[in-house]
């Protein structure tokens, strides 16, 4: 009983270490340059609520960030991208 307490015991520190040293690592996309998808073409967006706001949608994606890993954009941003017109 003591041996599967003591692995039991391991396995969650493990995995306790394992989940914290991952999430620290990831930062938040929100942190990386924003992209707005515009058909089948990126273009770039610079600050939320200064030149454009994402509206709460569920169903869309406002903002994409590069991931070079797979050479890709991938979602950040949930919501409607509207941008701000300025006079």
């Amino acid at each position: 009983m003591k041996k599967i307490k003591l692995l039991v015991l391991s396995f969650t520190i493990i995995g306790g270490v394992s989940a914290a040293v991952t999430s620290h690592l990831s930062a938040p996309c929100t942190t990386e340059a924003q992209w707005y998808a515009d058909g089948d073409w990126y273009t770039p967006v610079f600050m939320e609520g200064v030149d454009y706001n994402c509206i709460y949608d569920l169903n869309s994606t406002c903002t994409y960030v590069y991931d070079p890993t797979i050479a890709n954009f991938v979602p950040c941003k949930t919501g409607r991208y509207e941008p701000i017109r300025t006079k």
